[in-house]
């Protein structure tokens, strides 16, 4: 079950009741000496990875022919790679590690419905390849899902079924779910969307999103049941990996996804429709939604491409901004990225096309043609941005169905990653796999941490300003966690009247948030007993509140006790 954010804050009160100018010289180029041929289309988003911990990071791709390639910085291929799995690859392989034994290894899926896995010497697991039902059209996620320091396996496959397995490949308990719809749909040139793992309630327990041929978004618990609320229905198919984002500043998630009917929706995570979607672009939408704050808003805006060819760039509250849309010549398919192109300080939107090229666009709508991004052939594959050489500036990586692998500097600073959207589901580990929300997992939103803090050192258990209250607390109650004069608290009063005197509680309350009166009668023992009063009080902007007991709720002698609750 997913559980409300909430935290029982203790007051025990004993009683008897503009864009810039691009010029000439910020001109950049593919480097045609590095770039590498793999002899073979690739359609799959290269992904990159530093699997040494030397800094540098190393490129994982896959080829239409069914060759896994893993290349170091440089784009040499490492020794004992290329592997081959079947025909028609059209998914990236991922990184984690399995086992448990601190090594990383390499993860993919295949058209005939085969699970790889090879350690990064490119020797096969033990047990491996597996043999799934329906075949493999989606990323590999790997994720440590139950904190047994080995990462689980989650797969959605063809025949429109979700596993999750062990490293051993097992299926843990619960899994796997069928979700109904078409299977293979589209046959070897299908895609399906790869899962998006979040922490709604930040509990440390996270939940799956993933889309589907039956026109849902799904969202399922670790034990396979199914989170409240969910599934969402669209007016068709749901390729897109769904794009997890905090989209009105409250820190708490939202899924954002394209559907076949041409429509971008978006879901609070109690799976309400957020005010201002679903948006009518009137296009099937294959590719992902990037998101990320590009015009330097309050909240990010969404960037969303169709099958056609236009690109869209939407508010947080489904207003489409001014210069949109754009459009290639010729339909997208892979997703769009986000991140300073040209080296201005601000962030551009980057879209593959079929029509051979990476198009370009500043947040105004302004192309980029300063930047040649271009191939040979259709680019299907979502680009990559990297620090490739540890060299403080990004690289763009990107695959063409002309078997090349190209590589551009962009001469920008490798900022910090949560502020950009940086490749394939917006990923910006340089090691491993991670949840959306908390990747960290301290009971802390990522965006909160970076807002207040400006790293994620700081975990939900801390007590930055040393009020007495954690992280974790000031959070769920809406206070500052760097203030030591900001901290929930509760006053008691007094209200004489022709029956005597009433006890009353004072508090102030912040917008979101809900709380129950709880009362005890004794502290003495090792698990108090806290007793509701009356119904959750609900507050939805900052304000004042003063609640007054009635003698026959409550002993005469008892204690008091403010539970706050984030909505």
């Amino acid at each position: 079950m997913l559980h409300l954010r909430s935290t029982l804050l203790a007051i025990s009160l004993f009683i008897t009741h503009s864009s810039l100018l691009i010029t000439a010289t910020d001109a950049v180029t593919p480097d045609a000496a590095w770039s590498r041929n793999l002899e073979t289309p690739i359609s799959a988003s290269p992904i990159l990875r530093d699997l040494d911990g030397d800094g540098d990071l190393e490129i994982l791709i896959s080829s239409l022919i069914g060759q896994v390639f893993l290349l170091d910085h440089q784009g040499d291929t490492l020794s004992g790679w290329p592997k081959s799995t079947a025909l028609f690859q059209r998914t990236s392989p991922n990184v984690g590690d399995i086992n448990g034994d601190g090594k990383l290894d390499i993860v993919v899926g295949d058209n005939d419905g085969k699970l790889h896995a090879w350690d990064l010497d490119g020797v096969a697991k033990d047990g491996f390849p597996i043999q799934l039902q329906g075949s493999i059209k989606s990323v590999v996620r790997l994720v440590d899902l139950t904190g047994n320091g080995a990462s689980e396996l989650l797969v959605h496959t063809g025949a429109s079924r979700l596993y999750l397995l062990d490293g051993a490949g097992n299926d843990l308990e619960g899994w796997p779910i069928d979700l109904g719809g078409d299977q293979d749909l589209f046959g070897s040139w299908a895609i399906a969307s790869t899962p998006t793992i979040v922490d709604f309630d930040y509990d440390g327990t996270f939940e799956i999103a993933v889309g589907s041929t039956n026109d849902q978004v799904h969202v399922f618990n670790l034990d396979g049941t199914v989170v409240d609320g969910w599934p969402a229905q669209t007016g068709d198919w749901v390729y897109p990996s769904i794009t997890a984002i905090d989209l009105n500043g409250d820190y708490e998630l939202e899924l954002v996804a394209g559907s076949g009917d041409g429509k971008l929706y978006a879901w609070s995570a109690s799976g309400d429709t957020m005010p201002g979607f679903p948006v009518d672009i009137d296009q099937a939408i294959v590719a992902s939604v990037a998101s990320a704050n590009i015009t330097g808003s309050k909240f990010p805006e969404l960037v969303v491409a169709d099958l056609s060819g236009k690109v869209y760039c939407y508010s947080s509250e489904g207003n489409l901004l001014e210069g949109w849309p754009q459009a290639a010549d010729s339909g997208i398919v892979g997703s769009p990225i986000i991140v300073d192109a040209n080296a201005d300080g601000a962030l551009d939107i980057l879209v593959p096309s079929r029509d051979n090229r990476v198009h370009i666009w500043q947040a105004d709508g302004t192309r980029i043609t300063t930047v040649a991004l271009t191939a040979t052939d259709w680019i299907e594959a979502t680009p990559a941005a990297g620090d490739l050489d540890n060299d403080g500036l990004l690289e763009l990586i990107y695959a063409s169905y002309d078997g090349l692998i190209y590589r551009t500097e962009l001469a920008s600073p490798n900022t910090q990653p949560h502020t950009t959207w940086a490749s394939f589901r917006g990923d910006d580990s340089p090691l491993i796999d991670q949840s959306a929300g908390d990747s960290d997992r301290d009971r802390l939103p990522d965006q909160l941490e970076y807002h207040t803090f400006g790293t994620l050192a700081h975990s939900g258990n801390d007590d930055n300003d040393y009020d007495g209250s954690t992280n974790f607390d000031e959070w769920t109650a809406g206070t500052d966690p760097t203030s030591a004069n900001d901290r929930f608290t509760v006053t008691m009063i007094l209200e004489a009247n022709e029956y005597g005197t009433t006890l009353g509680l004072l508090w102030e309350a912040h917008p979101g948030r809900s709380y129950q009166i709880l009362y005890t009668e004794s502290l003495a023992t090792a698990e108090v007993n806290w007793q509701p009063i009356g119904e959750l009080i609900h507050s939805s902007q900052h304000e004042r509140i003063e609640w007054y007991s009635n003698d026959y709720e409550t002993p005469d002698q008892c204690f008091y006790s403010i539970q706050v609750q984030r909505n």
